[in-house]
């Protein structure tokens, strides 16, 4: 038994999975930032673990391993059910209930065979093993698979997942408040015109990383972007999303010429300067992180504004990214200083845009 109650959206998601549950094997949840993904599934594998069924939960980032595991047993899920697939991990034992699971380690080992639940977080990244699975355990066992996410918007995901699960959205989580109000600065557009796209297997098709580089990385934009934030972003502690590392040094650079603190975080940052530069920003010695998309998941610091400096096409990267400030602290209007081509149709009158989907 738990020691939380869900919330209106989880309630929401319980209650349509309810409905569905014997129609169908497979769920795509629609959660977008501030539904609760991580308390909806420990509802969903308390279900399963009462009934000493096993179940297993995979996490795509080493940050939402830990982080997902200390929320379960905050939440009530037995700790001493709890086990671990991830590298070395000393508290590996396929006996328990509840297997936490890194992604890229799974990938690399024999799928367990006795799960009665599959819990994928962060569904929308395309991992083939795991999709392979998918299929197996839905046309060969009785193995219920549900996917969570709060950008599930990939063509590809119809072919795995075979009811969606749309509880709320963020225009909702805003009108009541639980999530905050926006403003939208556009200071400079950037000219996209002659920039070629490609196609990412997590974010569908989107402008070519080294011809956008070169773009933002211009002496004009970065300083741009560095007056505009002193102008508009009011001191309040900011993340900023960059095109690739020397855009990002770049920026980093100049904002300490201007004498902000900021610190640089890219995907080669070491977990544990990462821990420190997190502290730091917390504590308000380091007023913005620039980073690479980074700053996606896992990361539920007060953040009061972003700068979104890396234009791009994907609905999936954009709305993963400006989910990081819609929190509310204090009926704060977050601010959002940004960058994004008006082609790729995701900013539109200043609102954020979700479209309706079909699985």
């Amino acid at each position: 038994m738990l020691n939380i109650t869900p919330n209106f959206a989880q309630e929401r998601a319980l209650n349509l999975l309810r409905q569905n549950w014997k129609g169908f094997n497979s769920f795509m949840v629609y959660a977008p930032t501030g539904a609760g993904k991580t308390a909806l599934s420990a509802f969903i594998i308390d279900g399963f673990v009462s009934k000493n069924k096993k179940v297993m939960m995979i996490c795509p980032y080493l940050v939402l391993i830990n982080q997902t595991a200390q929320r379960f047993i905050e939440y009530g899920l037995p700790e001493d059910e709890i086990a671990y697939i991830w590298r070395d991990h000393p508290n590996q034992d396929s006996s328990k209930l509840i297997q936490i699971a890194s992604a890229d380690t799974l990938i690399r080992r024999d799928f367990p065979e006795d799960i009665n639940l599959l819990v994928i977080d962060e569904a929308h990244l395309k991992r083939k093993k795991i999709l392979e699975e998918i299929t197996r355990l839905t046309s060969e066992t009785d193995c219920k698979v549900v996917g969570l996410s709060g950008t599930p918007f990939s063509p590809f995901l119809g072919h795995y997942y075979q009811k969606l699960i749309k509880p709320t959205t963020i225009k909702e989580l805003i009108q009541r408040g639980d999530l905050s109000a926006y403003e939208f600065y556009a200071p400079t557009k950037p000219d996209l015109s002659k920039v070629k796209s490609a196609r990412n297997d997590d974010y569908g098709s989107d402008y070519k990383e080294d011809e956008i580089a070169e773009i933002m990385c211009g002496a004009d934009l970065v300083g741009d972007v560095v007056s505009s934030w002193l102008k508009l972003g009011e001191n309040q502690p900011t993340i900023c999303f960059c095109v690739n590392v020397s855009h990002a040094n770049f920026i980093t650079v100049e904002f300490n010429r201007a004498g902000v603190n900021a610190e640089v975080m890219t995907a080669n940052t070491p977990q544990d300067e990462r821990d420190l530069i997190i502290h730091r920003f917390e504590q308000g010695a380091t007023k913005i992180i620039v980073n690479i998309g980074v700053l996606v998941a896992g990361f539920d610091s007060d953040v009061r504004c972003i700068i979104y400096a890396r234009p791009t096409k994907s609905e999936i990267r954009w709305l993963q990214s400006i989910g990081r400030s819609l929190r509310p602290v204090d009926n704060f209007s977050k601010l959002y200083t940004e960058y994004l081509s008006k082609r790729s149709g995701l900013l539109a009158d200043r609102e954020i845009k979700e479209v309706d989907h079909e699985i």
